[in-house]
């Protein structure tokens, strides 16, 4: 459980980061503010977000999809260097 809630931390710190990116500069202090005022109250976040960037919906999807991709050649990594120990070794990984 502790991983799923340290990958969506990080897919949430993503999408901000991209959001900020796309916010325009004379909106982003505006923004600060409302998070700072609503910590525990997505409504308004989600409403400023919504009338300042046209894309919204696209943007999110797109970090998730990326994080999705970086996620599994970063898998595929590992395994793969598991492979190479394990027919060393003798041992064969099968997926």
């Amino acid at each position: 459980k502790e991983l799923l809630t340290q990958i969506g931390e990080v897919m949430q710190q993503r999408v901000v980061l991209r959001l900020l990116e796309e916010l325009p500069e004379e909106k982003k202090e505006e923004f600060g503010k409302i998070l700072e005022e609503n910590q525990d109250n997505m409504e308004p976040i989600e409403a400023f977000l919504k009338e300042n960037i046209s894309d919204l919906e696209n943007i999110i999807l797109d970090e998730i999809g990326k994080y999705k991709q970086e996620a599994k050649q970063f898998l595929e990594q590992a395994m793969g260097g598991q492979e190479e120990k394990g027919k060393k070794n003798g041992n064969v990984y099968k997926e």
